[in-house]
């Protein structure tokens, strides 16, 4: 059984970990509140850049090699990603190279080397990124849908960023995001596995000590969101054989239990071949090939997105808002039951998963600030009622909340 434990560092840095006597890995995530949501409109990309950089470096490894030759000799894994949110540093290792390892992304996080000539070259490579997405008719529709759902506010931020503000950034300017960033009260420490709570306790401040505490001048609070109220509805015209669609609600920020209640509106939409929006637009009429619907927290929004591809756009969107406004009315007692274990059994699935486990302990700490357990969760799961899957659903799935954009080489009519 994990024991799983919350502290504070000196320096602020928050520190969580799922100790496993049982394993004999170390999973770990460190991660900072510096995402795309962070960036100016001239800024754009400067998050996705940064992250590049994290592993092309630093100041106790100055080069990509020399980075390598920690990671392949401790048989490790070591990558990096950005969301809209935060940035995030990844490894895992055997509990016998943990230390070596730790060294390293310490110093890859405070200390990442800005040389202009690998710049140079990653602005390149994100160009080709950005070049991929635009070919990727399901990424380009998430893209264009975002500016649809947070007109004016940076929640619209794509992290891969635009080629214009990449192609301009400069070592000086990447330095003063990253300074202005990477503080450790704005990060947080993920220790998954073969590794007690005191041991990466001694291990941060062995290595993290010297990341002290920034005061960060610059007001950080992000503009109020302003509720569109009325459904939205964009076309991005393309070549394609088929239509892609994103149907998407957004709603407020929630606690944790709303989102509980609205993982399992989306697991009774969406996930599985017995799902409602499976057996209709599946099995029963032979419309989509395949369909995603998915629940999605920020910290002061929320949204729920259905996502699919057809040749039959009209049918398929009608059908789509028919089923999920008549869904509350079939919705018994009965199933609440069955798909609270089935949301339990899906989070125990995933939390098997070392990966996936240090993900939800980031989104903990970023979303709440703070550690809920997998128990405290299913706990939660528990006390969740009829009434409150049919009030989430009559206020949250309202057409009023609903942004469609559809990407392809036609238009049609919706039904709203």
């Amino acid at each position: 059984m994990k024991n799983y434990q919350n502290s504070t560092l000196t320096n602020q840095l928050n520190l969580t970990t799922a100790s496993d006597v049982s394993s004999e890995i170390v999973t770990l995530n460190l991660c900072v509140k510096a995402g795309a949501r962070h960036e100016s409109d001239d800024q754009l990309g400067y998050a996705h850049l940064l992250e590049h950089l994290l592993l092309k470096g630093s100041k106790r490894y100055p080069s990509v090699f020399s980075v390598a030759v920690v990671t392949d000799r401790a048989g490790a894994y070591l990558n990096a990603s950005t969301g809209i949110e935060k940035i995030t540093l990844t490894v895992q290792v055997a509990k016998s190279a943990l230390e070596q390892i730790f060294k390293l992304l310490a110093d890859l996080m405070q200390n990442p080397l800005f040389d202009p000539t690998v710049l140079e070259n990653e602005k390149k490579v994100i160009k080709q990124e950005i070049g991929k997405i635009f070919d990727s008719h399901p990424e380009r529709l998430w893209l264009e849908t975002l500016p649809e759902i947070f007109p004016n506010h940076p929640l619209n931020h794509h992290p891969i960023g635009n080629e214009a503000s990449v192609a301009s950034a400069t070592a000086e300017a990447l330095i003063g995001y990253h300074h202005r960033f990477f503080v450790p009260q704005r990060a947080a420490l993920i220790a998954s596995g073969v590794v007690t709570h005191q041991q990466m306790i001694d291990l941060a401040n062995k290595y993290l000590a010297d990341w002290s505490r920034v005061e960060i001048i610059e007001s950080l609070v992000p503009p109020p969101i302003s509720p569109i109220n009325r459904p939205s509805l964009k076309f991005v015209m393309v070549d394609s054989r088929q239509t892609y669609l994103n149907l998407v609600f957004s709603g407020p920020s929630l606690d944790q239990k709303q989102r509980l209640v609205l993982d399992i509106i989306s697991e009774y939409l969406g996930h599985g071949r017995t799902s409602l929006l499976n057996q209709e637009l599946r099995q029963k009429n032979g419309l989509v090939y395949s369909l995603f619907v998915g629940a999605i927290n920020y910290q002061d929004a929320s949204l729920l997105r259905v996502f699919t591809a057809t040749a039959e756009p009209e049918q398929v969107t009608k059908l789509l808002l028919d089923l999920t406004a008549q869904a509350p009315q079939n919705f018994s007692d009965t199933l609440l039951s069955e798909y609270k274990e089935q949301v339990k059994n899906g989070l125990r699935r995933s939390l098997s998963d070392p990966f996936a486990e240090v993900g939800f302990l980031a989104s903990n700490w970023l979303l709440r600030g703070e550690l809920v357990t997998p128990d405290e969760n299913f706990a939660l799961i528990d006390t969740i009622t009829h009434a409150d899957v049919v009030k989430m659903w009559q206020e949250y799935l309202d057409k009023k909340n609903l942004t469609l954009v559809a990407l392809g080489e036609k238009t049609f009519t919706p039904g709203f």
